[in-house]
């Protein structure tokens, strides 16, 4: 996971995991898929995904902390994407 994280209006930070979507091979940049949470959408979540809503008002130019990776992930070649189907015998 990578740490992204800002100082909100109140002075308190905010910090988030988020996975990378590119690959290792990848270099010079890295890809997030971000949904975004908006705010009087979902009454359980009255203000919504705090960070999620702070990314999409970013403009070019703006900057954020960004701090890892953390963790191990390891993909395998030919080790299968950890699903199983199961159907039931007749």
């Amino acid at each position: 996971h990578i740490k992204l994280s800002f100082t909100d209006e109140n002075g308190e930070e905010v910090e988030r995991p988020y996975t990378p979507t590119s690959s290792d091979d990848e270099l010079g940049y890295v890809d997030f898929v971000i949904k975004v949470y908006f705010a009087k959408v979902n009454p359980r979540f009255s203000d919504g995904g705090v960070m999620s809503q702070y990314m999409e008002g970013l403009k070019l130019g703006d900057t954020m902390d960004f701090r890892g990776p953390t963790g191990m992930i390891e993909y395998k070649a030919g080790a299968g994407n950890g699903q199983q189907v199961r159907y039931p015998q007749v």
